[in-house]
């Protein structure tokens, strides 16, 4: 499957795609993005069966992110994971108005993410 990684920190992208090669000896192809908009551009240029993205970021951020991607029918059901500091019970509900498949608040561990993103792969 392919997953495309969204996150200005890159720790916390190599967080993520470690989290998944741990678990998935398969070889999984990883797009990562330091913003909403390099995203984007990743996103309509290849295949994705999975986003994990964060919320704050320059340029773009995930929230805004979501909301584009969202608006294309191609893009519909493809599972977003939203892993972001932002805790608040208003913005955890936006996030998921606007259809964020699960959200995640950092710190996070890698058997956390595992467990919220595993089905995903289950139905690939």
């Amino acid at each position: 499957m392919n997953i495309l990684i969204v996150d200005d920190s890159m720790v916390s992208r190599r967080i993520s795609r470690r989290a998944i090669q741990e678990k998935r000896p398969r070889s999984d192809r990883f797009f990562e993005a330091a913003n909403g908009q390099e995203a984007l551009t990743l996103l309509f240029e290849n295949t994705v069966g999975l986003i994990i993205v964060d919320w704050n970021m320059p340029e773009l951020d995930g929230f805004e992110f979501v909301k584009r991607v969202r608006q294309k029918e191609k893009y519909v059901n493809l599972p977003i994971i939203m892993v972001t500091a932002e805790r608040h019970r208003e913005n955890v509900l936006e996030a998921m108005k606007t259809g964020v498949t699960n959200y995640l608040v950092k710190p996070i561990t890698s058997d956390v993410l595992w467990q919220k993103i595993a089905k995903h792969f289950e139905e690939a």
